[in-house]
């Protein structure tokens, strides 16, 4: 049981009056609504008006790109996902971890999902426990309190105290019809994944419904999640200063969960305060004898050692779900979201985490690209010498205090890696995604606790008591792992193969589309060419059924064909091809001004490659060498020559 001597003291103020302190909502009790077919039917198409509207509006000259930015159709989209709820909730935070497919506003928007439900009355709460046990409530809870603490889509929280032991316990209650209404919903959201498989095929849909079918399935049966709180536990008990309630599992049901009830802060009350009253904070942490950075390092500690030692980590630690303590204790709490690895999965992970430590650049790409559930169509040379980019130019900001946290955050570095994923439409293996929720969810909190903070030297310090915990140190857990000319080739020569097992084990279909896909593209440009040019004719001969002369002439014959084809639809006709042109037209410049501003926003966050860059074209103009393009090597970034790089 958790200690009564890491209570802390209330961070709030004790008067009530102060303007700064935050006023904590009071949960709104809803009577229950029965289950209408139309309902799922009624937030389905409200869900497609706050996307295609918005995004139509985005298309209008002038007032458009203005009313309509990606940041207000991202907020629009997250609160219409909020007030929605249920399995709408689940859907927003997995299309959040799809970097590779939405733009980053979106993701960083969908991120910030909050589900904000209301809860149901108390009596309806008291005969799910009571039937759940199977014997009246006094025979197992001395006191149990009907008003919910808290509630969210799938059920609410009480307070109450077993008779045995006479301890303090938080009892989940599953919201009734609740999977029933969940299944309905689900067919809605298959519905749309329909879709999306013929509008972007190479989304990997389906393991996105697996994932979202995995998550439910998980957090609609609280006896799941009542075995990861058990398993959970027993493995952060090792962890320092780490704490997890206890779990009572004789009293858990597949709609009743009961555990112990932790007293504490919860960082998102932190992290609110700290931007409103900091003089409290510092009064708070002063009293709790609280060290904020000490914190930081012992979350990311603590991360880190349930991915690469433990094999089970909290996919979830947003600020919600993350209580501070005294003296530096942290307790993590709902454990609905718990991840793992496969075994090789697992291995490439730890031999990515210890690349990122030494800087092995080259290394991290070929890793990357090996992860993948498939190779992408087109050639993947270029995108592996952009990750090296990105990841070179993230570890030289990381050393520069005097720039944004976002831009040296380890969020910020997968950031980079999401757009060339995007841009070279490379599908990102799930257990990956997993791994860039948790390090999202905890971003929040590093940048409340330790904006300064040295991802880079945070992970060589883990590594180095990883390898003190181990008896047998692995090699794939050593910060600077020893680089002998024979393992180098053992490697490369591992990588190259399974690059080729890979794309030997391509379909065929995906082999004659890589042979279709430039006629693809000359087709699809040829017919906005024809579109664009077909409505200005037609337009044309519109305007010339008046005037007389031999142009008119002409015009009127071909209007008279084409009104003659078109069954007397002649203007419906015209204005379709003007509307499609017009379209077509402005989704290709706004690809255009895309490319061109993520163009120059790598520029600008690559100042380091700027100087050598002007290097090479003053010795262009000076006639003095020739420059040469180095062609890719199969050689690491530590082991091969200084040679330019091309941007």
């Amino acid at each position: 049981m958790n200690k009564r001597a890491y209570i802390p003291t209330p961070l709030s103020r004790p008067d009530a009056s102060s303007a700064s302190a935050p006023s904590r909502k009071r949960l709104l009790i809803a009577p229950l609504q029965p289950n209408s077919r139309l309902r799922s039917l009624r937030t389905l198409l409200s869900f497609l008006g706050a996307v295609l509207l918005p995004f139509f509006g985005s298309l209008l000259p002038g007032i458009g790109p203005r009313r309509f930015s990606p940041a207000v159709r991202a907020r629009r989209l997250r609160e219409h996902l909020e007030r929605a709820g249920g399995i709408w909730v689940k859907v927003g935070q997995v299309l959040a971890m799809r970097r590779d497919l939405l733009p980053m506003v979106f993701c960083e928007e969908l991120a910030n999902l909050h589900d904000h439900a209301r809860g149901f009355p108390g009596e309806v709460s008291l005969a799910i426990i009571e039937r759940e046990l199977g014997r009246p409530i006094v025979d197992v809870f001395s006191y149990l309190d009907p008003t919910p603490l808290a509630a969210a889509s799938i059920g609410q929280v009480h307070r109450g105290r077993l008779r045995d032991g006479d301890i303090d316990v938080a009892v989940k209650v599953q919201r009734p019809m609740i999977v029933e209404q969940f299944k309905s919903d689900l067919r809605y959201v298959h519905l749309m994944a329909g879709f999306l498989k013929r509008a972007v095929p190479h989304g990997h849909w389906d393991d996105m419904l697996w994932e979202l079918e995995r998550t439910l399935l998980d957090e609609l049966d609280y006896r799941i999640e009542a075995g990861q709180i058990h398993r959970m536990r027993r493995r952060i008990t090792k962890h320092k200063n780490i704490y997890a309630p206890q779990v009572f599992l004789e009293h858990c049901t597949p709609r009743m969960l009961v555990m112990e009830f932790v007293q504490g802060v919860f960082m998102s009350e932190y992290l609110y305060m700290q931007q409103h009253d900091p003089q409290r904070v510092e009064e708070w942490l002063h009293e709790n004898d609280i060290k904020p950075p000490v914190v930081a390092r012992r979350l990311l500690f603590t991360f880190l050692r349930q991915i690469l030692e433990d094999n089970l980590f909290h996919c979830d630690l947003h600020p919600g779900n993350i209580l501070l303590q005294r003296k530096n204790q942290i307790v993590l709490i709902d454990f609905g979201s718990v991840g793992s690895f496969e075994r090789s999965f697992l291995e490439r992970f730890r031999m990515n985490f210890a690349a990122i430590a030494a800087k092995d650049f080259n290394k991290i790409a070929d890793l990357l690209l090996i992860e993948m559930p498939g190779l992408p169509i087109q050639d993947v040379n270029e995108a592996k010498q952009q990750i090296i980019q990105a990841y070179r130019a993230w570890t030289e900001r990381v050393e520069r205090k005097n720039l944004p946290y976002n831009q040296r955050s380890l969020a910020g570095s997968l950031n980079d890696i999401g757009q060339v994923y995007n841009r070279f439409h490379l599908p990102p293996a799930w257990e990956y995604l997993r791994y860039q929720r948790g390090v999202f969810t905890l971003d929040a909190s590093f940048r409340g606790l330790s904006p300064q903070m040295n991802i880079i030297r945070e992970m060589r310090g883990y590594l180095k008591e990883a390898q003190q915990r181990s008896e047998t140190p692995k090699k794939s857990l050593s910060p600077d792992p020893p680089r002998p000319p024979l393992s180098v080739l053992i490697e490369n020569t591992y990588f190259e193969g399974e690059w080729m097992r890979r794309r030997l084990m391509r379909p065929p279909k995906t082999a004659r589309l890589e042979k279709l896909l430039p006629m693809f593209r000359v087709l699809s440009r040829s017919l906005l060419r024809i579109v664009l040019y077909a409505a200005i004719v037609l337009a044309v001969s519109y305007m010339h059924q008046g005037p007389s002369g031999l142009a008119a002439m002409y015009a009127r014959t071909l209007w008279q064909r084409v009104d003659a084809v078109s069954a007397g639809n002649a203007r419906e006709l015209i204005m379709a091809l003007l509307l499609a042109s017009a379209w077509l037209g402005l989704r290709t410049l706004r690809n255009r001004q895309r490319k061109a501003a993520l163009l120059a926003r790598s520029e600008i966050l690559r100042p380091p490659l700027m100087t050598p860059l002007a290097a090479l074209h003053a010795t262009q103009r000076t006639g003095s060498i020739q420059p040469v393009m180095p062609m890719p090597s199969l050689a690491r970034a530590s082991d091969a020559p200084a040679s330019p790089k091309r941007v």
